[in-house]
């Protein structure tokens, strides 16, 4: 196998994910800004409790400008 080469299926399936969380992070923050809590933004987004407070607690790092891309790389490094 050669250095350039690499899996295309697994490639997607990382940008894919990768998509999803970025923009569940972008749907969090909107919500955030008009002063939901993390149940209701969990209710709104049927998504797991846990998975929007892990959210919450990585933007609150970046508040009150919440950036996103930031946001993901502090989830994805520390896998919060």
């Amino acid at each position: 196998m050669c250095i350039t080469e690499y899996n295309e299926a697994e490639t997607l399936q990382m940008t894919r994910e990768e998509g999803r969380v970025i923009g569940l992070i972008e749907k969090v923050y909107k919500k955030l800004c008009k002063g939901q809590d993390a149940t209701t933004i969990a209710d709104a987004l049927e998504e797991d409790i846990s998975a929007i407070q892990k959210i919450i607690a990585a933007a609150e790092a970046y508040a009150p400008n919440y950036d996103v891309a930031k946001i993901y790389q502090m989830i994805e490094s520390q896998k919060i």
